[in-house]
Formats: C-alpha cells, sequence, structure tokens
C-alpha cells in the first residue's frame, strides 16, 4: 500500500507540474498566432484602404464632372418628342458629343464618355479605348434597368457578353437622355500595390465574385465555410487544397459596389509558431506515455 500511495503520489506531482505548463503553452502559441493575424491583417488593410481611396477619388472626380456638365448642356437640350425643331436638337447633341471628346482624355481611365436615349434605347459613345467597339452597353436592358433607380443612377457594375467588366455612372440630362461614364475594372485596378509574395489580391463586387485579379474566387465569396475572426479579417480556406488557409482582407468603396480583397497564405506568416502548435500537439501523448 506504502508503494501504492507513493506511485500516486509521483503521478499526481509530476500532473500537478506538467499540465498546467502544457495548458499554458498551448494559450501563449494560440495568443501570439491571434496577435499575428491581428497585427498582419491591420497593416495589411490599411495599405487596401489607402488604395481603395485612390479609386474612389478617380470615381469621384467623374461625378463631379458628370454633374458639371449636366447641368452645363442641360439648356441645350431640348427634349426632340417635345419640340418640332428636331434638326436643331441633333445639331445640339452633335456639339454635346464634341465638348465630351474632347473632354475624355482630361480622364484617361476613362473606357468612354456616351448619352444614352431612353426613348429610342440608342447609345451614341466617344472615341475612348479599344474596349469601347466590343461593348455593347444596353445588354439584357441594362442601361433600361439603371433609369429605374430615377435621375442619377448610382455606380453599377456591368459585365458584357465578351468578358469585359465595367463600372458605369449615369446622370440625367432631360426626360429621356442620360449622360454617363463607364470604365473598365483593369484600368482602375491599382498596379503598383505591395504585399507579401504569394499573395492573392483581388477587385470584387459585394457579393465577393472576382472582377479582375486573382482566379482563386472561392478565397473572396461569402460562403458558410468562411469564420469571422475578427473585424478586421477573415479565415477562409482554399477549395483546391483544404490544407491551406488564408486571412483574407478587405476595404470597400465608399462610392461604389467595388470592394479590394487581399489573401495571405496563413503557413506563410505563421510557419514557426504553426511547428510549435504541432508540438504542443505532442505533449498530451508525452505526457500519458510517461
Amino acid at each position: 500500500m506504502k508503494k501504492l500511495t507513493l506511485a500516486k503520489k509521483i503521478i499526481f506531482a509530476f500532473l500537478i507540474v506538467v499540465v498546467p505548463i502544457t495548458i499554458l503553452l498551448f494559450y501563449s502559441t494560440n495568443y501570439s498566432m491571434r496577435v499575428i493575424r491581428n497585427q498582419v491583417s491591420l497593416s495589411n488593410r490599411n495599405l487596401l484602404s489607402n488604395y481603395m481611396r485612390q479609386i474612389d477619388m478617380e470615381l469621384e472626380s467623374v461625378d463631379k464632372y458628370l454633374y458639371k456638365t449636366e447641368s452645363g448642356v442641360q439648356p441645350s437640350l431640348l427634349d426632340p418628342y417635345k419640340d418640332t425643331d428636331f434638326q436643331g436638337y441633333i445639331l445640339s447633341l452633335s456639339e454635346v458629343m464634341q465638348q465630351l471628346a474632347k473632354d475624355i482624355f482630361t480622364y484617361p481611365y476613362l473606357s468612354a464618355l456616351f448619352l444614352y436615349d431612353t426613348e429610342m434605347d440608342r447609345v451614341i459613345q466617344t472615341p475612348g479605348t479599344y474596349l469601347q467597339e466590343d461593348v455593347d452597353i444596353r445588354e439584357n436592358n441594362f442601361l433600361k434597368t439603371l433609369t429605374l433607380y430615377g435621375n442619377n443612377p448610382p455606380w453599377s457594375i456591368f459585365r458584357s457578353s465578351q468578358g469585359h467588366v465595367m463600372v458605369l455612372r449615369m446622370v440625367r440630362i432631360n426626360q429621356s437622355l442620360y449622360m454617363g461614364a463607364y470604365i473598365d475594372v483593369s484600368n482602375i485596378m491599382p498596379t503598383n500595390m505591395k504585399f507579401e509574395d504569394n499573395t492573392e489580391v483581388a477587385m470584387t463586387d459585394e457579393l465577393g465574385r472576382v472582377l479582375q485579379g486573382s482566379s482563386k474566387e472561392a478565397l473572396f465569396l461569402d460562403t458558410a465555410e468562411q469564420k469571422a475572426d475578427s473585424e478586421w479579417y477573415t479565415i477562409a480556406k482554399d477549395l483546391e487544397d483544404n490544407h491551406k488557409t488564408y486571412l483574407v482582407m478587405q476595404a470597400s468603396s465608399d462610392v461604389s459596389p467595388l470592394v479590394l480583397k487581399v489573401a495571405i497564405p496563413e503557413k506563410q506568416m505563421l510557419d514557426a509558431l504553426v511547428s510549435l502548435q504541432q508540438l504542443n500537439y505532442l505533449a498530451p501523448v508525452i505526457i500519458v506515455f510517461v
């Protein structure tokens, strides 16, 4: 009995010392990983916010131009369906288009400026980039649907049948005529972004569908498999490799439905701590064996 009692004492003493240390190791490792995630996500989110702010400034400058130009041309464009001087209307329309053709060079990221006649469902647009020859922004009644928003529809995303992705904005000139601009998303996607190696960067819509950038769309979709771990980031799995997880951060536009997202491989930033965590998992096995 004395030997059994002594053995029990030794076991209890061993467990009292080792178990708290093991728990502390688990806690400290997990805490360190959480701190690193927060620091990495915060710094990258600040970068994303700066890049998105640059995009918003470009979109806001287009907004200001459209409102300014619309207020200037409105008196000269009479509704042709109320005015018998249709030839005068065409002449005024031509003058406005000439002005738009000159102005577009002030905004090199614009694909085209255009006028949209709702009554005739007709688009007249300026020569812009080569894309304007292939893109019909009336596809699937896109422009007609936008006019349902009222006089000044918000920035909207348009996907053409040729695969081009645009952001488009319109303001109303008169009862049947709108003036607008559209921009290929690739023209406003920042090209000087600096992130860690193997980082996935993408421009998405509000649902996480990739518009430009990374081909790993599943990382950016708002699916049930993504877990919101913090107000700064989301942890997502690569569906092509379930063993690979990413830290996903985003910055949303204040004036459009565009969202800039970045996904950083967790293993890349937590490599040392992941190895330590794996050793922690072995600790209970060693304790039981001892």
